[in-house]
Parts: C-alpha cells; structure tokens; sequence
C-alpha cells in the first residue's frame, strides 16, 4: 500500500519513503536486535505485520516528532518487539526499533524532539521525571496504534 510522504517534521519530511510496516517480532534475548539488516533483510521470527494507511502514517510520525511524547522514564535493557520498517517501492529505507518494556525507541533517523529530550535527560542527571523514555501521553498514543494493529491484547 503507497501512502504519500508526510509533512509532519524532521527527519520523516526528507525522508524518502512510499510505504510503512509495522513488525511484532520474537526477540531472541539479543541485546539490540533490529528487524531489518541490510545483510539478511527482515528477521525470521515476525510475528504479525501491518502496513500502515495514509492516516496511520500521519498519526505515528506527528506522534515522534512531538516533544510531548518523550520525557518519562525509561530502562537500559532494551530488547524491542516493534520494529517500524519505511521502504521507496518495496526497498528498504530506514528503520525504528521500539521496545515497550524499556519504554523507548532507538533510530538511526535523528528525531528532533527524542534527541532534544535525550540532551535535556543527560544534563539533569537522568532524573525519572525528565529522562527520554515516552511520556504518559507518548506511551498511550504507541499502545493505541499497537491494539489498532492487533499487536497487543486488549486490558482488562
């Protein structure tokens, strides 16, 4: 499915992309596994996939680029299970890593907001309130998208 770019702000508005997949994946214990190597293209151990829509798409890249969505606290262990994946005409782009547990993302892409926070975090001594971890409000927003997706299962 080609979505049109997005003008929602840097990086994703230079970004030369066509098409964003989700991937719930397995993690095998590695420390910072990734879904996508350039070497052997998408891991073995996909769980479920999702090709976002236009909207999708719009809604998941104003979310990144808010500052709103980070500033909560985060762990060290990071092993992700969400990989987002961006492709040009079903080649890949660039990719997000994104691991609910540790509470944060890491990306080759330099989003603006997330760094800006992730400086804000060292200079205050990685205090809870102000680390670069998601906000409440940035968590909500992933776990929203992740049940629209049906990668996780509804709370009771």
């Amino acid at each position: 499915m080609a979505i049109e770019k997005s003008a929602v702000g840097a990086p994703f508005d230079s970004l030369d992309y066509n098409q964003i997949v989700a991937y719930k994946y397995e993690n095998s214990g590695d420390r910072n596994p990734v879904v996508y190597t350039r070497n052997f293209g998408l891991i073995t151990v996909i769980e479920k996939q999702h090709a976002f829509n236009q909207e999708q798409a719009d809604q998941f890249l104003q979310l990144l680029t808010s500052k709103k969505t980070y500033g909560g606290m985060r762990m060290s262990c990071f092993e992700p299970r969400l990989g987002i994946v961006f492709y040009k005409d079903g080649k890949y782009i660039d990719q997000i890593s994104v691991c609910m547990e540790c509470n944060y993302l890491e990306s080759e892409l330099i989003i603006p907001a997330y760094v800006g926070q992730q400086k804000r975090s060292e200079k205050s001594g990685y205090k809870a309130k102000t680390d670069y971890g998601f906000s409440r409000s940035g968590r909500k927003g992933l776990e929203e998208m992740l049940q629209e997706f049906g990668f996780k299962p509804k709370e009771d």
